[in-house]
C-alpha cells in the first residue's frame, strides 16, 4: 500500500478534477436561484452589491466583489460566473488533502480523500453561480492553519492565522462557525498544557474575529436576515427548542443522519452515522481537541438555527462537510483497528464495511462523467424559440422563469419579443388570459422552475388552461423546462 500512496493520491486527484471539469464543461443552463444571483451581480454595481440584494438573495460581500470583478474583466457568460466557484473547488481537493494527512494515517488520509473526491454535493456545488465552495474551501483554511498553530505555535503561524480569520469572514458566512470551534480548540490546548503565551494570543485572535465578524454583521449580513420571505422558506430548517417534544427528537435524530447523505454525500446515510456515533463517543474518550475541532462548526449552526439566525438545509452546510469527512474516516479507522484486532479477517471486514459506504458515490460520478446533472434546460428550448418565433407572436412567461429569461434574452435575440410575465402562480393566473393583448394568433408559453402541486405540476395546468382557447402546436420538453406554442385568438 506505501508503496503506491502516491499513484493513488495522483489518481484521485485527477479523477475529482475531471469530474469537477467535465460539469463545468458540460454548461447547464442557469437556473432560477443561480439566475437571480447572476443578474445581481451583473446588473448592480459594486457599492449596490454591499446592500440588501433583490429577490431574496444572500451572498458575502467579499463573494460578490470576485465575482463582479471577473464579470467586469471577462464577460458575463456562465463560465465566467462559475468560474470561481470551481477554482474554489479545485483547491479544496489538493488542501483537503494537505488537511487529512495531519489528522489521519497514510492510508486512512487517502481515504478521507476518497470520500472528498467522491462527495456529490461538492462535485454540483463547484460548478454552481453560489457561495457555497467558496465557504468549503474556507473552512478548510482555518481547520489546516488551527492544526499549524497546534501543531507549532510560533509567532509567525498565530498572526497568520488571524489575519486569515479576518480576511474570511468576508468571503464566507458559515465560516463564522470553523473560527468559532478553532478558538475553542486552541483555548482547550492551551489549558491542557496552562500555555499562558497561547492564552495571550488568544485574546488577540478573539478581539481581532470578533471585530471582522460584528462590522460584517451589523454592516452587511443582519439586514438579508431579517428578510422575512428568506425566514418563511427556511422555517422547516430550524432546530426546535422543545426537547420534551416527540416530534423535537425525531427532527434531531434526522438531522443527524442526513448529514452524512447531504452534505457528506453517503447514500447509505443510516450506516455512516451509526459509524459516526461510534466515533463520537471514541473522540470524547481519546482526543476531545478533534471532536471540538471538527464538529463543534456543525453544532454552532444547529445551535444559530434554533435562534433563528441561520439554516440546517444542506446547501448551507456544505461548509461543514470536510470535517465530517474527517470526523467519519477516523470513525471508520478505529472500527478498522478494533476488528483488525479482534477478529481473524477483521481487517477486510473493516475495508469491506469502508467500500460499502463509498459505493453509492463512485457510482454516481462514473453516471455524472457519463451523464453531468442538469436541473432546469432552459437554453434548448430558447434556441428553438429563436429559431421559429415570428414578429407578432406573444410570449407568455411562466413568472418564476423570469430570471432565466432576463439572463438569456440578448443571447438568443429575444430581447424585441413581444413579452407578457404571467402573475404569481399563487394568485388567479387563470385570470391573465383575459388580459393578452388582442388580437393575438400565436403564443408560447415557457414554464420553467415550476411548481409541483398534489393537483399536478404547473406546467401540465397552465397547458390544460391554455387547450381551452386554441390548439396546441409544439411541445418541447427539456430537464426541469417545458415550451408549449398556441395558434388560437382571444374573444374580448
Amino acid at each position: 500500500m506505501k508503496k503506491y500512496q502516491s499513484y493513488y493520491f495522483y489518481g484521485l486527484l485527477l479523477l475529482g478534477m475531471i469530474v469537477r471539469l467535465r460539469a463545468y464543461f458540460h454548461n447547464r443552463s442557469l437556473w432560477f436561484d443561480e439566475a437571480l444571483l447572476a443578474n445581481n451581480i451583473i446588473d448592480l454595481s459594486f457599492v449596490e452589491l454591499t446592500g440588501v440584494l433583490p429577490n431574496n438573495q444572500a451572498a458575502p460581500v467579499g463573494f460578490l466583489f470576485l465575482q463582479k470583478i471577473l464579470v467586469v474583466g471577462l464577460g458575463t457568460s456562465e463560465y465566467v460566473l462559475r468560474l470561481w466557484p470551481l477554482l474554489a473547488g479545485l483547491l479544496s481537493l489538493l488542501l483537503f488533502y494537505r488537511l487529512s494527512q495531519k489528522l489521519l494515517s497514510a492510508e486512512f488520509a487517502l481515504v478521507a480523500l476518497a470520500f472528498f473526491v467522491f462527495c456529490q454535493p461538492h462535485i454540483y456545488y463547484s460548478t454552481e453561480v453560489k457561495q457555497y465552495s467558496t465557504d468549503v474551501l474556507a473552512a478548510i483554511l482555518v481547520w489546516g492553519s488551527t492544526v499549524q498553530v497546534l501543531e507549532n505555535k510560533s509567532q509567525r503561524y498565530l498572526w497568520q492565522h488571524i489575519s486569515l480569520g479576518v480576511l474570511l469572514v468576508w468571503f464566507s458566512q458559515p465560516v463564522v462557525f470553523v473560527l468559532a470551534a478553532s478558538f475553542s480548540a486552541l483555548s482547550l490546548q492551551a489549558y491542557q498544557e496552562k500555555n499562558s503565551t497561547l492564552a495571550k494570543y488568544l485574546l488577540c485572535i478573539g478581539s481581532c474575529w470578533a471585530a471582522s465578524f460584528l462590522i460584517y454583521f451589523f454592516g452587511f449580513l443582519k439586514p438579508s436576515i431579517a428578510n422575512n420571505d428568506l425566514q418563511d422558506f427556511h422555517t422547516a430548517y430550524f432546530m426546535p427548542l422543545n426537547i420534551f417534544a416527540k416530534t423535537s427528537w425525531e427532527w434531531y435524530a434526522n438531522a443527524w443522519f442526513s448529514l452524512f447523505r447531504n452534505p457528506v454525500g453517503v447514500f447509505f446515510k443510516y450506516l455512516g452515522g451509526s459509524v459516526g456515533l461510534v466515533g463520537l463517543f471514541v473522540a470524547f474518550r481519546q482526543r476531545k481537541i478533534w471532536l471540538v475541532l471538527l464538529l463543534f462548526p456543525v453544532g454552532l449552526a444547529f445551535a444559530a438555527s434554533a435562534l433563528h439566525q441561520y439554516s440546517t438545509i444542506p446547501r448551507l452546510l456544505l461548509f461543514a462537510m470536510p470535517g465530517l469527512v474527517l470526523f467519519l474516516v477516523k470513525s471508520l479507522a478505529w472500527f478498522y483497528q478494533l476488528c483488525a484486532q479482534k477478529m481473524r479477517f477483521g481487517k477486510y471486514f473493516g475495508a469491506l464495511l469502508i467500500a460499502v459506504i463509498l459505493l453509492q458515490g463512485v457510482l454516481d460520478t462514473i453516471h455524472k462523467l457519463a451523464t453531468p446533472e442538469a436541473v432546469e434546460e432552459i437554453k434548448p428550448l430558447l434556441a428553438y424559440i429563436t429559431k421559429h418565433k415570428k414578429a407578432e407572436d406573444l410570449f407568455y412567461l411562466y413568472p418564476y422563469t423570469a430570471p432565466q429569461f432576463a439572463y438569456y434574452k440578448k443571447r438568443y435575440g429575444l430581447e424585441n419579443l413581444r413579452v407578457f410575465e404571467g402573475t404569481s402562480p399563487f394568485e388567479d393566473w387563470q385570470a391573465d388570459l383575459a388580459r393578452l393583448p388582442a388580437p393575438t394568433q400565436r403564443v408560447w408559453l415557457l414554464l420553467s422552475h415550476y411548481r409541483k402541486t398534489p393537483q399536478g405540476n404547473d406546467s401540465t395546468l397552465y397547458a390544460q388552461h391554455f387547450n381551452q382557447y386554441g390548439k396546441q402546436i409544439v411541445k418541447l420538453e427539456e430537464k426541469g423546462t417545458v415550451c408549449y406554442l398556441y395558434e388560437f385568438k382571444l374573444k374580448r
